[in-house]
């Protein structure tokens, strides 16, 4: 068929190049991914001098207009660089990566290398190795161990712009359309479905560029949605799609928006990962995930202190999740 592209030949994604910034729920996936360290509630709260919210309406508004950085950014990402990197395990990062731990040049390159690829979503350029190893060498000089080295240096890496960003070519026009190149789309495939980083599997079909042809594209896809981090991308949809935590009725609490986001986040994992549901289900389901602030808001008895599914088709006015109290009360936000 004409047009159509066969196995052999590359997928086109055309759209002009673009520096997209993070968004808070990326950073914070991004940082346990690559470092193995859950971001703490003060470190991802704003009004705590945290990561500021997002700009927009959403985290999949990636407009770059729409992600525009403040001087809180600056400040909190080297604030939070600094603490993640204090609970950084070095010596298992070293083994996940396949690098050595001695304080010599050579294992701090090679950490530099095995970890900026991943952070970078990309090898590194020489100007940028050479960079960090000024910092890493740094450390050397001031007699510290391998561990405390990496530290000073990671604490750099996640201050660089090749991190904070999702860097693309930029020399390329600005108003023209252009292909991706395979890094580039690694970097949108796991922002989208993971918001996160590539792993390494998807770093290397970009390696070889092969990730442009249709059946390892679809392959990744496949291996992507099987992995319990695609949850994440339901979780942010559902989030940005009820905006239940801006629930604004009468007499509500910060209580009834955490349960109210709590129900609303259970029911979009559960109609997708445990019934297999479509987007057009939604519309029409009558299985609702529920605590017991929901429950009460719909008229039912709470049989439990927990999340539980609950059949409203018997409950009037109940008929897909836009009946969903999370949903009619994020409305009026």
């Amino acid at each position: 068929m004409a047009g159509a592209p066969t196995s052999n030949e590359p997928l086109v994604f055309s759209r002009p190049g673009l520096a997209a910034r993070l968004s808070k729920f990326e950073y914070q996936h991004s940082i346990t991914d690559l470092l193995g360290v859950t971001l703490l509630p003060a470190e991802l709260d704003a009004a705590a001098g945290g990561i500021p919210d997002d700009t927009g309406d959403g985290v999949f508004k990636h407009v770059a207009d729409k992600q525009t950085s403040v001087e809180q950014h600056a400040l909190a990402y080297f604030q939070v660089a600094e603490a993640v990197t204090k609970r950084v395990d070095f010596a298992a990062l070293a083994t996940r990566l396949g690098t050595c731990t001695q304080a010599t040049a050579a294992c701090g390159t090679a950490t530099i290398q095995a970890l900026g690829r991943l952070m970078f979503r990309r090898p590194l350029e020489q100007r940028q190795l050479d960079a960090m190893l000024v910092v890493y060498n740094a450390a050397l000089g001031e007699k510290l161990d391998y561990a405390h080295a990496m530290q000073w240096t990671v604490h750099a890496m996640l201050q660089m712009p090749e991190f904070l960003f999702r860097m693309e070519n930029e020399t390329a026009s600005a108003s023209a359309p252009r292909e991706l190149d395979a890094y580039e789309l690694a970097t949108r495939l796991a922002s989208f479905l993971w918001l996160s980083v590539p792993d390494d599997a998807l770093q290397a079909v970009a390696a070889d560029g092969s990730l442009v042809r249709t059946e390892i594209l679809d392959a990744q896809l496949q291996r992507m949605l099987a992995d319990p981090k695609a949850q994440r991308f339901t979780e942010a949809f559902g989030a940005d799609f009820s905006r239940a935590r801006f629930a604004s009725f009468d007499g509500v609490t910060d209580a009834d928006r955490a349960a109210l986001s709590e129900s609303m986040n259970a029911t979009f994992q559960d109609h997708f990962w445990t019934q297999h549901g479509s987007v057009a289900a939604l519309f029409t389901t009558t299985r609702f995930v529920v605590n017991p602030i929901t429950a009460q808001l719909l008229g039912l008895p709470a049989t439990g202190s927990g999340l539980q599914p609950v059949d409203v088709s018997t409950l009037p006015q109940r008929v897909g999740l836009l009946t969903h109290p999370g949903m009619s009360g994020g409305m009026r936000g």
